[in-house]
């Protein structure tokens, strides 16, 4: 919170492009929305964010009410599973989007067991993995961050287990692949964002080669919604914007064509139409196999 109240004190700050985790958010918004200060997230996704009251928050990326459901579309209808483990973290986050996925399962007449939580500081998930291999399951989803998640499929790979692996977008990093090796060949992982690789518009080519030029390496998850997302401010001081009150209004009326999609946002400050896409890794690295939206599946 110090950061926090020290961006609030600081008069020249009309915007803030964050908070980047779901956690963090919940702390430092209220401080932002006191003071008329608008925030832009792109990958703080847990939805209670937006069911606060908070009349300056903005996010550019579906959240996990819509991510979670995404993740159990493509394992229903592409892996046709029946029977899944789900594991969160513990976190606001990953416990939020594990719980959406169970009931989602669980709508779909998918059975869910285990359904368990690990203690993300554990080094040792023995319990966890010999539940799982015990019951039998044709996919194991996680809700959570990657560290966890690289102990976890290492874990599960080491016993023997060849169950689809899943995870959100907090384990869409490419120290999964890194640090667990063969064993994360064939992982998925969900994202509201658009996996840097896809450069099928011009826009997206040209910021992934400027990128590369920068910065000598690819561009992150997320790097292209938070390039929106302060292209967006650009745009607000653009037209003329010039204090706090006047920019997070100017936010909640725009209509803005980014490099990942249109930006609008409701009265939530919700981006109003946005798709979750589905990675795997092959050949050691991620590519994107599928994207959902509205609920629709297709695969690439």
């Amino acid at each position: 919170k110090r950061l926090a109240r020290s961006i609030v004190d600081d008069p020249q700050i009309i915007a803030v492009i964050g908070p980047g985790f779901s956690g963090e958010s919940a702390k430092a918004i209220p401080l932002f929305d006191k003071v008329d200060l608008a925030t832009i997230t792109a990958s703080a996704t847990n939805p209670t964010l937006a069911e606060q009251g908070w009349h300056t928050f903005h996010r550019v990326v579906s959240n996990d009410s819509t991510q979670a459901p995404a993740a159990v579309a493509f394992l229903a209808e592409q892996l046709h599973v029946k029977r899944v483990a789900v594991v969160d973290d513990g976190s606001l986050y990953g416990q939020a989007l594990a719980d959406i996925a169970a009931k989602d399962f669980g709508n779909r007449g998918i059975v869910v067991a285990p359904r368990t939580a690990l203690n993300p500081e554990g080094l040792d998930y023995g319990a966890i993995v010999s539940s799982i291999a015990e019951i039998g399951v044709d996919a194991v989803y996680y809700g959570g961050y990657i560290d966890p998640a690289v102990r976890l499929l290492r874990q599960l790979r080491d016993a023997g287990g060849t169950a689809a692996f899943m995870g959100g977008d907090g384990t869409y990093d490419d120290s999964l692949v890194d640090s667990v090796g063969v064993g994360a060949e064939g992982a998925y992982v969900t994202c509201p964002c658009v996996n840097p690789a896809l450069v099928d518009s011009e826009g997206r080519a040209r910021f992934a080669a400027e990128y590369q030029q920068y910065f000598g390496a690819e561009p992150d998850a997320f790097a292209m919604e938070y390039f929106d997302a302060v292209n967006l401010v650009i745009a607000g001081l653009d037209s003329g914007v010039g204090s706090r009150k006047a920019m997070d209004a100017w936010l909640d009326r725009a209509d803005y064509q980014g490099i990942t999609k249109r930006i609008a946002f409701d009265d939530n400050g919700e981006i109003q139409r946005g798709s979750i896409y589905v990675m795997q890794v092959r050949s050691g690295r991620f590519g994107p196999i599928a994207s959902v939206t509205d609920g629709r599946v297709s695969m690439r």
